[in-house]
């Protein structure tokens, strides 16, 4: 499994793999309250625990971008559980 964090500007982005899609989805839904979505244009906005993160998937390379520091938090916590597993 390929998970990485990416910095984007000032935030925190979870890049990963098409593949991952479904075990990145389940966890965060299992592990985290309050998981909504909502289409938005060309993106989704994703809150989870109260935070909006904006989720893309174009030319197949998803990934879910913080919009604050609490998020950048929340990514990380993510992306370790993907990167010790």
């Amino acid at each position: 499994m390929s998970v990485s964090l990416l910095t984007v500007g000032d935030r925190l982005s979870l890049e990963f793999e098409v593949a991952d899609f479904a075990a990145v989805r389940s966890y965060v839904q299992e592990h985290y309250a309050g998981v909504t979505s909502k289409a938005a244009g060309i993106a989704t906005v994703v809150t989870i625990e109260g935070e909006p993160f904006t989720f893309q998937n174009e030319w197949d390379d998803p990934c879910l971008i913080s919009t604050s520091a609490k998020g950048d938090e929340l990514l990380r916590s993510i992306h370790a559980h993907f990167a010790d597993g």
